[in-house]
């Protein structure tokens, strides 16, 4: 499997976890930050969905590769 670092990508946005300046867990994908409480984070090179990130040591979500599927308009 290929992994792809950041941007848009097939049906997902890819890119790294970080805290905003508010405290939310955002999804950085290069250009835009987004806001998010659930994604598919990269785990032993295997995407894995967590419904609550908040849930994860605060420690350890700086930086986690991850993705989230693309909203239809």
């Amino acid at each position: 499997m290929s992994v792809c670092i950041e941007g848009i990508h097939e049906d997902y946005t890819y890119g790294f976890l970080f805290y905003s300046k508010n405290k939310r867990i955002v999804l950085d994908d290069g250009v835009q930050e987004y806001p998010i409480d659930a994604a598919e984070v990269l785990l032993k090179k295997e995407f894995v969905f967590i419904d609550e990130l908040r849930k994860l040591d605060p420690l350890k979500v700086p930086g986690l590769r991850a993705r989230i599927k693309l909203q239809a308009i």
